[in-house]
């Protein structure tokens, strides 16, 4: 893992360039609260302390779930599909992002992710969270380049 002393006197953990490169990129919608949501997202998954990485993959579930009921805030399910219907016109591709939708959304709800219940598993490693911030963000990014709100 590397990391970067800033001259304020910070330090920054480097991501991969890929990261970095889809980080910028992302075409957020304009809903002040998704926008605000992915930037607190973005600046915490780059800090060295794990601690504030794991806040970053909580903060970028809640993206998530907004995201979701962006197309159509009063119908949460009708919103993800039509998410899901604008990135890809081949079935098969679409049953791979539905699939994945799900299970990063069941991964949200069964770790101390989105919830707090006493049975919600705690992410201990720092490259598990990375890893679960990279698959999110990875599904993320290719929603928002077919986005049409």
């Amino acid at each position: 893992m590397a990391y970067e002393l800033q001259k304020s006197g910070g330090i920054i953990r480097l991501l991969s360039p890929e990261l970095v490169q889809m980080m910028s990129s992302v075409n957020v919608p304009a809903e002040v609260e998704l926008k605000k949501i992915l930037a607190r997202a973005n600046a915490k998954i780059v800090n060295f302390d794990v601690q504030i990485r794991y806040d970053a993959v909580k903060e970028l579930w809640d993206f998530w779930e907004r995201l979701k009921s962006v197309q159509n805030p009063s119908n949460k399910k009708i919103s993800a599909t039509q998410l899901l219907d604008d990135a890809t016109d081949t079935p098969e591709f679409r049953n791979i992002l539905e699939a994945e939708a799900k299970y990063l959304t069941d991964i949200g709800n069964q770790y101390f992710i989105r919830h707090a219940e006493m049975n919600q598993v705690k992410i201990q490693e720092s490259d598990h969270i990375e890893y679960l911030y990279h698959r999110m963000f990875s599904l993320i990014h290719l929603l928002m380049k077919s986005f049409t709100h």
